[in-house]
């Protein structure tokens, strides 16, 4: 089956009518190994739809470090938005 399409519900629904589940965990080796701990929780958290205000409130950390790490998490595991990390998690 392909992977292509749009997401909904955790199904990849593709223009010839296949589909597949598709779910990644940013904790996985494969996603999460070359992230920090702190990296992981936000990524966690941004996966959950949290903004940057509530990650940082809740972490006890400035709105510029989680934009930081962010940018961090978003270019360590290659993914191009903040979407595509809420599409993995």
């Amino acid at each position: 089956m392909k992977a292509t399409g749009i997401r909904v519900a955790g199904f990849l629904i593709g223009a010839d009518a296949e589909f597949m589940v598709m779910s990644y965990d940013v904790s996985a080796p494969e996603f999460g190994a070359a992230l920090t701990e702190a990296e992981r929780a936000v990524a966690h958290a941004a996966g959950d739809g949290k903004s940057n205000a509530a990650i940082a409130a809740g972490r006890g950390v400035s709105q510029r470090t989680v934009a930081n790490q962010m940018a961090a998490i978003l270019k360590k595991l290659g993914l191009r938005s903040r979407l595509d990390l809420a599409l993995r998690s």
